[in-house]
């Protein structure tokens, strides 16, 4: 059993999938769900990220609560998603998210990168960890 991290200042630290969504799941307010659909897409959109950044790959950043965090605040989900959708190890993880960009449904899917940003406020990624990996993303999302 994965143990959460235990002090944020660890939000730099390269981690592994797992550890990075048990993190998430520790800092879930208790009894304050905005709704299944917006939990559940979260956690697995966030695990998705996770395990996207563990992959290894040539530029690609590091698997950190920073990383994945700046990731969720890539101003562009859908190429985000596509992206993600490309790693065979990340497609069932994103399913939710890419049916509801389909769907057209950008409000369900700005609500549940909110729900991320409420849960891990306390995380706030440098703004060089954001540069970085928003400039990554750039250069491989799809229709960037």
């Amino acid at each position: 059993m994965t143990v959460p991290i235990a002090h944020p200042s660890l939000s730099s630290t390269a981690l592994l999938p797992a550890q990075v969504h048990a993190y998430f799941l520790h800092s879930l307010p208790p009894g304050e769900s905005p709704g299944p659909f917006i939990e559940v897409a979260a956690q697995a959109y966030f695990y998705a990220l996770a395990l996207y950044f563990s992959r290894p790959a040539a530029g690609r950043p590091a698997c950190t609560l920073e990383n994945v965090l700046a990731a969720v605040r890539y101003g562009e989900p859908e190429q985000v998603i596509g992206l993600l959708q490309r790693e065979p190890a990340c497609v069932s993880w994103t399913l939710q998210m890419a049916e509801e960009i389909t769907r057209g449904a950008y409000w369900q899917i700005q609500a549940v990168l909110h729900f991320i940003d409420i849960v891990l406020n306390h995380v706030q990624p440098t703004q060089a960890v954001e540069q970085q990996v928003h400039a990554y993303l750039r250069a491989h999302v799809p229709n960037a």
